[in-house]
């Protein structure tokens, strides 16, 4: 997949490893999943938005340029077939 292979994974053995050094290899979909929501949390950044955490299963919490709770994953593509974001969510 050329979109992951552009973002420095390899693929090893049916797996997706990323380009962290102690990266762990994840299936194709939690790749995407992974990569997604970097390639997102930069994007907003650039607006002023900050990642305030990241969940142990990869999901971004993000804090508005007014410093609230802004927007988050809701669910990995697994659960709900597709990377769905929730906006209005207030701390």
């Amino acid at each position: 997949m050329t979109y992951l292979r552009e973002a420095g994974w390899k693929e090893e053995a049916g797996k997706w490893r990323g380009p962290g050094v102690e990266a762990e290899a994840f299936p194709q979909s939690r790749a995407l999943h992974h990569q997604l929501t970097k390639d997102l949390s930069e994007a907003l950044g650039a607006r002023g938005w900050n990642v305030g955490a990241y969940s142990q299963r990869g999901y971004a919490k993000l804090v508005d340029p007014e410093g609230r709770l802004g927007m988050f994953a809701a669910r990995g593509l697994e659960e709900a077939g597709a990377q769905r974001w929730v906006s209005g969510a207030r701390s």
